[in-house]
Parts: structure tokens; C-alpha cells; sequence
């Protein structure tokens, strides 16, 4: 179908170029849904606009709410951003006062 192909060609024929940079996860859902289609989400705000991201579930309970993520993306073909790369980033624990 059409989607399926600007998918791939965006992401076969995107720039060689990668950027990183970090995000705030605003919520996690691990394991959610139906018994037998159980999606593991988080979201991040780009841009001003709630992203979803499907992951699997081991990833997804890595993520902390309000830590951070950093995302490596591509610019792809049709100008869409390909993720390569998800990093979460530990939040460190917080000193004793």
C-alpha cells in the first residue's frame, strides 16, 4: 500500500547524517491493552506535540517518568525524522542534604 512504501523510501533514503537530542519521557505505558495486543508506549513532547513511541516491553520499564530520553534521528527522504537511536538517560539519585 502507499503508506507502507513512503515509510520505507523515507527511511531507506535518509540522510547519512544523525542528531541527537534529549527529551522528557511525560508518561509510560508498559504492557497495556488486550490479552493479546499488549503495547508498550511512552511519549515525548516534540515541537509542541505529543509524540507515541511502541517499544518493547523491557525498554519500556527502563523509562522513567520525567527522566529523559535522548532520541539520534535521521532526516528522511520525504523530510519525516527516522529514529535510529533511543538512549534513556538514568536519572541520578539525588544527594542527601
Amino acid at each position: 500500500s502507499a503508506p507502507v512504501i513512503v515509510s520505507k523510501t523515507n527511511r531507506w533514503f535518509a540522510q547519512e547524517e544523525i542528531t541527537c537530542k534529549a527529551y522528557i519521557v511525560k508518561r509510560r505505558s508498559c504492557g497495556t491493552g488486550g490479552t493479546k495486543n499488549r503495547l508498550n508506549l511512552f511519549f515525548i513532547r516534540i515541537d509542541g506535540s505529543e509524540e507515541r513511541f511502541v517499544t518493547n516491553k523491557e525498554f519500556c520499564e527502563t523509562l522513567i517518568e520525567g527522566g529523559k530520553i535522548e532520541l539520534c534521528t535521521r532526516k528522511g527522504f520525504w523530510g519525516y525524522d527516522v529514529v535510529e537511536i533511543f538512549n534513556p538517560i538514568i536519572a541520578q539519585p539525588k544527594p542527601d542534604k
